[in-house]
């Protein structure tokens, strides 16, 4: 008898099965949660921290455990006779069923018995959420918890309702019939989407037509011309914020945050910025109740992004989020929304005639509104306007009609040219775009002398103008950018000229103790060849880790006021303005001088570096962070604006195309 002496809450389990087997498989289905394993074989007390090292122990040393069957239902359901294959599960769920239920003309009077075969149906339940490979650990939980609070309501309902409404056995045998079958009139997809729509769970979207165009395919080794229909997926916006908003409390909430007084100096979303309430003063009566929204725009691979058949199932995405909820809930990948998808080579060719339906629900919410009921008869008409589309720089500088990074007039905030812009380390006021010399520069029409490529279709939105979206992406401009061209050169200077090695670096951030937040973004170790090329391969989070603690892992080794250690002092600087979720009014003069001055030293730090001495003109990411300040003051913490968030968001896509393939 193999005995399971595991810790369940506060209560050992103590359960006993007839081979190791069923013990395996009862402790990944009741144990999953374990973190140590210990052996509950008489005289034996071993603990083990991997349930294969567990497993690997019963079988060698407790192979020959005397068979002496309990009166325990776990044994009885458990005893399998094979071993378990794979991942130590019973692919053929029903072999579990020794003993098969009692037929229906009998009915069961023994109580005891029927709590029994009610604990053995919900093993075999288990059991096939378990083997089935296409669910993840997290997906069955998911399962369970969802089925507990069905079966709970059931339940609740038989105990307290029904044994004081049942007058009659036919309505008994209705109700039993019923929770015999409750998903019989749902039993297939298209009929649980049909349930979801009517019931306003779920918001079908749609196939939109754009054109008909004609491509190449291969039909017998012969290429065939055919013609091919350009499509988009669209969720119509008015009905998904009506669902979301005919939820009393989801009102109530949002309600609550739009009224709030905030404090007049403190600055922490888009409500209380100057730029939403020119907005609402220019477009909007002081009667209506109107939500900001951002738009975020961006592709995502369906396939391997390294792999020989990138591009095939590129993604073009485009995402909603609304500004009224606290910022606890907006942080969350549940709150940004879906609106649009199409493959990433239509929109390159099709350009705006992608976005004209997006433009157009845009226009009927800014316009029009939703209506929702707020009960007794009384309803509220919301209006909902675009106060900003998001993106990184490709896509921005495509979503908005401009030209990309690499052309003389890359910037979407200010028209001055390249060779000056990489030189400059503050804002020209003077050559900011207005809609006066956009206007102008359409009339001129050459990209190659206004960094302007097309009239962006979303300048139809009354009360949006490419101009005003001065939206930019901390995350690769800082994280992904000049996070990582600071951090290249200062460690280049202290290998070469400081004489200070690599391998200590490198030590010290491998052997930093990170604590439990930010143990998962753990820099990688820096190579002498990254630093040869100038270029680490890190991520976003992992390099705001390591300037985090940069100072704490290698302070102690740089000398009192060395001026290299003066760029990243300034750098952190930088980073606790731009990273914080809000800030006093007049911290953007404080940011303007801190970013002209890191830009200096920037360039006065490449002369010191041998390997730098022939390149140290400033990239477009450094250009756009002298808007920072222009852009905090208008438009609020630039937090509020990063990639970090919508990224997430595709992987919810990513999951949905894997497991429709």
């Amino acid at each position: 008898m193999y005995f399971c002496a595991f810790k369940d809450h506060y209560n050992y389990c103590q359960d006993g099965f007839n081979n190791p087997e069923a013990l395996f498989l009862h402790t990944q289905i009741y144990h999953i949660n374990l973190t140590n394993y210990t052996c509950g074989q008489v005289g034996c007390e071993r603990t083990f921290q991997r349930l294969d090292s567990f497993k690997r122990h019963i079988r060698n040393i407790h192979s020959h455990q005397p068979q002496n069957p309990l009166p325990n239902i776990c044994a009885e359901l458990l005893n399998v006779e094979q071993p378990l294959m794979d991942v130590d599960l019973v692919e053929d769920v029903d072999l579990l069923e020794e003993d098969p239920l009692p037929p229906q003309h009998e009915p069961i009077n023994d109580l005891p018995h029927i709590g029994n075969q009610l604990k053995r149906i919900t093993y075999k339940y288990l059991s096939k959420l378990h083997v089935d490979k296409s669910l993840s650990r997290t997906a069955i939980q998911r399962i369970i918890e969802s089925t507990s609070e069905l079966l709970s309501t059931v339940g609740t309902m038989l105990e307290n309702d029904v044994t004081a409404t049942v007058d009659t056995q036919d309505n008994l045998r209705d109700i039993v019939s019923f929770l015999k079958s409750p998903f019989s009139k749902n039993a297939t997809e298209y009929k649980r989407i049909q349930l979801m729509e009517k019931t306003g769970f779920y918001v079908a979207p749609r196939k939109i037509f754009i054109r008909q165009r004609i491509d190449d395919i291969v039909v017998d080794g012969t290429i065939v011309r055919v013609p091919v229909e350009v499509t988009i997926t669209f969720v119509p916006l008015r009905i998904l914020f009506k669902t979301i908003f005919s939820s009393p409390r989801i009102f109530q909430i949002a309600n609550t945050y739009m009224h709030q007084q905030n404090h007049p100096d403190i600055i922490d979303d888009t409500i209380h910025t100057s730029s939403w309430k020119t907005k609402q003063r220019q477009f909007f009566s002081d009667d209506k109740f109107v939500i900001p929204l951002y738009m975020y725009y961006d592709e995502f691979e369906c396939n391997n992004p390294t792999g020989s058949h990138t591009g095939i199932h590129k993604i073009s995405a485009v995402y909603v989020s609304l500004r009224c909820f606290p910022l606890e809930f907006q942080s969350q990948l549940n709150s940004i929304f879906v609106a649009l998808l199409a493959h990433y080579q239509d929109v390159a060719s099709e350009g705006n005639e992608i976005f004209r339906v997006i433009v157009q629900e845009l226009i009927f919410l800014e316009s029009e509104g939703i209506s929702v009921d707020r009960g007794n008869g009384v309803s509220q008409k919301i209006y909902f306007s675009l106060a900003m589309i998001l993106g990184d720089n490709a896509g921005l500088n495509s979503i908005l009609g401009y030209s990309s990074c690499s052309s003389n007039f890359f910037c979407r905030i200010c028209k001055g040219h390249k060779r000056d812009l990489l030189t400059c380390n503050e804002e020209n006021e003077h050559l900011l775009r207005t809609l006066e010399n956009y206007n102008d520069d359409l009339i001129t029409d050459d990209y190659r002398l206004t960094g302007i490529k097309e009239n962006s279709i979303f300048n139809e939105i009354p009360s949006f103008h490419v101009v005003n979206n001065n939206a930019v992406d901390i995350m690769h401009d800082l994280l992904e950018g000049v996070c990582k061209y600071d951090m290249i050169l200062i460690i280049n200077y202290y290998t070469t000229v400081r004489m200070i090695s690599l391998h200590t670096i490198n030590s010290c951030i491998q052997s930093f103790n990170y604590g439990y937040i930010e143990s998962g973004n753990k820099p990688p170790v820096i190579t002498q060849d990254a630093l040869r090329k100038k270029n680490i391969n890190i991520k976003a989070a992992e390099m705001m880790c390591l300037v985090r603690n940069f100072g704490l892992m290698i302070g102690h080794l740089i000398p009192e006021g060395d001026n290299v250690w003066s760029l990243y002092t300034t750098l952190c600087n930088i980073m606790d303005i731009v990273l914080a979720p809000s800030y006093q009014v007049g911290t953007h003069n404080l940011l303007k001088v801190l970013i002209k001055e890191h830009h200096e030293l920037y360039v006065d730090i490449c002369r010191l570096v041998p390997c730098y001495q022939a390149e140290y003109n400033l990239t477009p990411k450094f250009h756009f962070m002298v808007h920072y300040w222009r852009i905090i003051h208008n438009y609020g913490p630039l937090r509020n604006f990063w990639c970090m968030r919508f990224e997430g968001k595709h992987k919810t896509g990513l999951q949905v195309a894997r497991n429709s393939a």
